[in-house]
């Protein structure tokens, strides 16, 4: 006869699953729980990685030869030095600009100068704008940047062509090209139609608008800041002309 106080073979059966059942749980939500540990542990770790990259960069932005950098930074007796470092005009220029000056050790003249347009612009020394049709003339590697249709080249390099000076908004770190033209406006139409016995010598007519009394006399050679400042001067103390501007082209108004 069959003892009743026996524990049922199934019954130990379904303790004994329960049991492992309950052995796997609790080994598998520690395997879980380790690996979500693990997982925060890293991210929080590449986050301080990437805020010391933010607060230290790296030497490999750097340009590799200090030495040589430092002596392009040493500031002249002519003007100011900018290099990879730009102050805090510059960063109000465009990201282009910005790189402009990032990758390049330019001088700008201490002279300022303020055309009609009410804004304040100093020369970049030593680099000179010329038309872009022209851009394969030159090495790929000495065109340091492209704006108005143009491309900027060492002076040394521009020697021979017809170019333009390039220079610099003082407020907002833009670049700009003084294309050589002169916009006169007349006092009177009698005064316009007379324009002609004015136009300075080596000046061409590209332009006249008889109903706004204006025309537009450009260069015909590579005049610099200086002359073209001195003969807006000249111009402009003549009664018959009303006003004088020097033409600066800062805003990308055109297809690069």
């Amino acid at each position: 006869m069959k003892d009743e106080n026996q524990p049922d073979n199934s019954e130990k059966e379904s303790r004994r699953f329960a049991l492992v059942l309950v052995f796997v749980v609790i080994i598998g939500a520690s395997v879980i729980f380790f690996i979500l540990q693990y997982r925060q542990a890293k991210e929080a770790i590449k986050g301080l990685e990437e805020s010391s990259e933010k607060v230290s960069p790296t030497s490999s932005s750097r340009p590799a030869d200090t030495s040589s950098s430092r002596k392009l930074r040493v500031p002249s007796a002519g003007g100011r030095v900018f290099g990879d470092r730009p102050d805090r005009q510059q960063r109000r220029g465009t990201k282009g600009e910005v790189q402009f000056f990032k990758k390049n050790f330019f001088k700008t003249s201490s002279q300022k100068f303020r055309p009609a347009n009410g804004s304040e612009y100093e020369e970049v020394l030593d680099y000179r704008a010329v038309s872009a049709d022209l851009s394969e003339r030159f090495n790929p590697r000495d065109i340091v940047a492209t704006k108005f249709r143009r491309i900027f080249v060492k002076e040394v390099e521009a020697q021979g062509l017809a170019s333009e000076a390039i220079v610099r908004n003082t407020r907002t770190g833009r670049l700009g090209v003084v294309t050589g033209a002169l916009i006169v406006r007349f006092q009177s139409i009698s005064d316009f139609n007379e324009r002609l016995d004015l136009k300075p010598v080596g000046f061409d007519e590209q332009r006249a608008f008889a109903g706004i009394k204006t025309a537009i006399w450009v260069s015909e050679g590579s005049a610099s800041i200086a002359s073209l400042s001195a003969r807006s001067s000249e111009l402009s103390s003549s009664p018959l002309i009303k006003d004088v501007k020097l033409e600066v082209l800062e805003h990308d108004q055109v297809a690069k």
